[in-house]
């Protein structure tokens, strides 16, 4: 067999036991609440300070560089106006004031970042808007200089200058043909000296169509004018024996000059048709927007992890949210449970026996000592309270037995001493008949004799005082059964009561033994007289 726990728990243990328990709950759940918000706090600031943050970050920079390189075309198309090419380089710079800021933001920002991805993407994107500064530094210095365009540089500053020393010897070939003699032949020659002036300004009109344009049609046009002007020249060049001296000179820079203008519209068509044709764009397709596009690219990896992070983060904040409520909502029905447990313990643990208890005391102050003794439940104070008061009411119940018991003896002792008060006043009056017949004799005893009669006279009234205290101790164990509250003061006064009647009893015994010796003094008196009558004769009957 088990041995049982034998554990005593007080009331003030079980009020600390059941309080203590819903204050534990109540701590418990202050404290899951007080994480939980720190955590949702922390999954705020995340949220509000870096993960937002960021991708606004993000679109800013993503504005700045879409300024940036609107500014930027703006100033390819119109930067040949003074004025507008300002406004466009004003509108860059804006574009780069926002890049800047938000490349310094997502800096900061990047400190709290829990992806090293995103950090080292950002550092590379540092290196990314460096080289795409630098690009679009370079292509605005590009941007309407003489060396935008290699073909229109080619042809201005090479091809240009011989085709006007073509044209001018030429026309001075022409000029001067017109004031020679006007035969079949030098007609002819005239003729072909117009078509190759004309041929070639054609293919030299083609040449700017074509680096204009770009359209293939116009350079094939040049390449038809460039045969016919060779053709031209070659028949002219078999007529030059006609020429004059001063002819010739002119026909001689003619074809020196020719000769130096025919190598450049290969220069300038291969120019125009190489992907670098115009060096501005090709600078900004080739470098500055690869960088735009290695920029964004980085920018929507960076955004996109961001924005996961921040589903995540707000699907976290959801769920520690969702626990929260539903962690405060079972503790407070687990309290509202444990609170209505502790209270119905309380009422069955304390309040019951509590009220057990005072009705018995209520009985017992009203005289009630018949009642069966209480259960007694538990260890504690009110099991200690239960059992002294059934110990008080077992010891009240053994008082009143025994003052019982006293005032039935005291009564029978009163009894006797009032039959032998009785016995003794009888045999006082005997005694008094006969000291009458000898009073004559005793006329020396008879302040003996009247001592004896108050003697008994006080025997008398204390076997009435001893009878008065005997009905008072009767009413006194009375007034104990009708009120205990005042049962202790009752047998105290009983009991001196009793005290003082045993002390009257003690004294009745002695007067009764006083009496007793008198009365045998009064018989040898009585049979001293009856022997001296005896003695006297005649004369001694009158004094018997």
């Amino acid at each position: 067999m088990k041995p049982k726990l034998n554990i005593k728990l007080t009331v003030k243990s079980k009020l600390l036991l059941g309080f203590g328990t819903l204050i534990l709950i109540m701590v418990a759940i202050s404290v899951k609440t007080f994480f939980g918000m720190a955590h949702v706090k922390e999954i705020e600031d995340k949220l509000l300070h870096t993960r937002m943050p960021t991708v606004l970050a993000g679109a800013q920079l993503e504005n700045g560089i879409n300024l940036s390189l609107a500014g930027l075309r703006g100033y390819m198309i119109l930067g040949k106006d003074p004025k507008k090419g300002a406004v466009m380089k004003k509108a860059r710079q804006a574009g780069w004031k926002d890049i800047d800021g938000a490349v310094a933001k997502m800096h900061k920002l990047s400190k709290n970042w829990t992806n090293p991805a995103n950090i080292k993407m950002l550092n590379e994107m540092e290196t990314y808007i460096e080289d795409f500064r630098k690009a679009q530094v370079e292509v605005e210095n590009m941007a309407h200089s003489a060396d935008e365009i290699p073909a229109f540089k080619t042809l201005l500053t090479d091809a240009a200058p011989y085709a006007k020393l073509v044209l001018s010897a030429i026309t001075a070939l022409i000029e001067e043909e017109a004031t020679l003699e006007a035969t079949p032949e030098r007609k002819k020659l005239l003729k072909l000296m117009a078509d190759s002036r004309g041929s070639f300004a054609l293919g030299l009109a083609n040449i700017r169509a074509y680096l204009l344009s770009g359209d293939t049609k116009f350079r094939d046009n040049f390449n038809a004018k460039w045969k016919v002007n060779t053709t031209r020249f070659n028949q002219i060049e078999a007529m030059s024996s006609m020429m004059p001296s001063s002819q010739r000179t002119a026909w001689d820079s003619y074809k020196k000059h020719r000769d130096d203008f025919s190598k450049y519209p290969s220069v300038m068509f291969k120019q125009r048709s190489a992907n670098d044709w115009n060096q501005a764009n090709y600078l900004l397709g080739a470098k500055a927007a690869p960088k735009a596009k290695a920029i964004m690219g980085v920018l929507e990896t960076i955004n996109a992890n961001q924005l996961e992070l921040e589903k995540t983060d707000e699907a976290a904040l959801k769920a520690e949210s969702s626990a929260m409520e539903m962690m405060i909502l079972v503790g407070s029905l687990i309290g509202v449970i444990i609170g209505i447990a502790v209270a119905m313990f309380i009422s069955k643990a304390i309040t019951v026996p509590l009220e057990q208890v005072v009705a018995r005391a209520k009985e017992i102050a009203g005289g009630d000592l018949t009642g069966a003794a209480l259960k007694i439940h538990g260890n504690d104070e009110l099991a200690e309270l239960t059992r002294s008061i059934n110990e008080m009411n077992t010891s009240l119940q053994d008082i009143i037995q025994q003052v019982s018991t006293s005032a039935n003896e005291l009564s029978a002792a009163s009894g006797q001493l009032q039959n032998t008060a009785t016995q003794t006043s009888q045999g006082m009056e005997n005694q008094r008949i006969e000291t009458e017949q000898v009073a004559t004799a005793m006329n020396e005893m008879s302040a003996t004799v009247q001592e004896v009669a108050q003697n008994a006279s006080l025997a008398a009234h204390a076997a009435t005082d001893a009878d008065t205290a005997a009905a008072q101790g009767h009413g006194l164990v009375s007034e104990n059964m009708n009120s205990i509250t005042k049962l202790a003061d009752g047998i105290e006064q009983a009991s001196q009561t009793i005290n003082r009647l045993g002390e009257d009893i003690n004294s009745v015994d002695n007067i009764i033994e006083v009496i007793n010796g008198i009365a045998e003094q009064t018989n040898l008196l009585a049979l001293n007289a009856a022997i001296e009558a005896a003695r006297a004769g005649e004369q001694g009957r009158g004094f018997a």
